[in-house]
């Protein structure tokens, strides 16, 4: 049955004009030009692709199963998701905003019903003139009216299921869920406050002329900082002064170069030179690499890591990242030439608990367990002895073949 048919003659009891003015503001996603549409899948879960339109909709979207694989490269990096049976997406509305003043917002749910990309139920609910998909509550059933209020009272409310209240607002002992992030909660256990540093700005962007020499820069000094693992160098061009990060052997008073002209021949670059990928040889350790031509260098920043460019195919650069993995770049993505500096930092004893607190890391307590169970150690019984000898040799025997019946 269509929707339209499902709203027709739907009314919800509203005795103010301004009151419907809030419903039609709080869910005019046309002017929420700054949320970014989600996207489910990259990176994290590696499970599907949405394919989300440009503005919000409770038509059912499509949906690419990525079923444990890189988005970007195809490989598999999940195994243990499969592809699954294909399901459509609905667009949840996670944005439960009403008045901040007077009574709260009503809302009708229309229809329960399965999502197959998630666990819990959801429910079809109409705001004014609107609809919007929820998450289903254990009892919530077709025809409840639902409240939505961001007024904070003296006195806590008495809510029921499937209303939307501030935190502030509910006695204690209510069952909530789809809470927002508290502020200043411990989320990462293991990142502790260590030593205050002064933040040094990089600049990603290696910029140079796209035709005639390159541009030369000259390196003023070296430095440690203390929020990256490498070090840094300070850069002049001309009369700006700028940060990049330093490669395994660059000292002051080198001279490097930037040029964004890609030539038909590859050229011969030095430690810290930024060219194009395509203008590098096979072979050539860059860091740095931008994603995209114009993004800024995106990939490779640790200290002592480095890409090696493998061959050319096409207008794509083949590189072997850090972490031999192969990615294809645009031949125009800029790139620095050279191994990172602080190439020993991997292999530097923390020395003592107290240093480890110095660089931010949070002390565990030291106790060790040997794992047990099925996630153990098996002990499985010794093979049995092969013996090496000239008389094990396999004697071959004479076959006698006829083309008699």
């Amino acid at each position: 049955m269509a929707l339209n048919k499902l709203f027709t003659g739907l009314t919800l009891t509203s005795t103010s004009i301004a009151r419907r003015t809030i419903q039609t503001s709080c869910y005019n996603f046309a002017s929420k030009p700054n949320i970014e549409k989600p996207k489910p899948g990259f990176g994290k879960s590696y499970r599907r692709i949405v394919h989300f339109p440009e503005e919000y909709t409770v038509k059912p979207l499509n949906v690419t199963n990525l079923a444990g694989r890189d988005p970007v490269t195809g490989r598999l990096v999940a195994k243990g998701i499969g592809g699954g049976i294909k399901h459509k997406y609905h667009w949840i509305d996670w944005y439960r905003k009403g008045p901040t003043e007077g009574p709260p917002q009503e809302e009708k749910v229309i229809q329960i019903m399965e999502d197959g990309c998630r666990t819990s139920h959801i429910a079809l609910v109409a705001v004014g003139d609107k609809l919007k998909y929820i998450l289903a509550t254990e009892n919530m059933k077709a025809g409840d009216i639902i409240k939505t209020s961001c007024h904070l009272p003296r006195i806590p409310v008495k809510a029921n299921e499937g209303d939307a209240y501030p935190l502030g607002a509910l006695p204690t002992g209510t069952l909530v869920h789809c809470i927002e992030k508290e502020p200043g909660r411990l989320v990462a256990k293991g990142i502790g406050g260590g030593i205050k540093h002064k933040y040094h700005w990089i600049d990603w962007y290696r910029k140079g002329p796209t035709e005639g020499p390159p541009q030369e820069e000259k390196v003023i000094q070296i430095m440690e900082d203390g929020c990256r693992t490498s070090h840094i160098a300070l850069v002049a061009v001309g009369d700006k002064l700028k940060y990049i990060l330093a490669t395994e052997n660059m000292k002051a008073g080198d001279i490097i170069k930037t040029s964004c002209h890609l030539p038909r021949i590859p050229v011969k670059a030095n430690e810290g030179d930024a060219y194009p990928l395509g203008a590098l040889p096979t072979g050539t350790l860059v860091h740095c690499i931008e994603k995209e031509p114009g993004m800024g260098g995106l990939y490779i920043h640790a200290a002592g890591t480095f890409g090696t460019i493998l061959r050319k195919q096409d207008e794509r650069i083949i590189v072997q990242m850090p972490s031999k993995r192969l990615f294809s770049f645009d031949q125009h993505c800029m790139a620095v030439v050279g191994r990172l500096s602080n190439v020993d930092h991997g292999d530097t004893p923390i020395g003592s608990p107290q240093r480890n607190r110095w660089l931010g890391n949070r002390p565990r307590s030291g106790l060790w367990k040997r794992k047990d169970g099925r996630h153990g150690r098996k002990i499985k019984p010794p093979k049995p002895i092969k013996e090496i000898s000239l008389s094990n040799k396999k004697q071959l025997k004479a076959i006698t073949l006829s083309m008699c019946p």
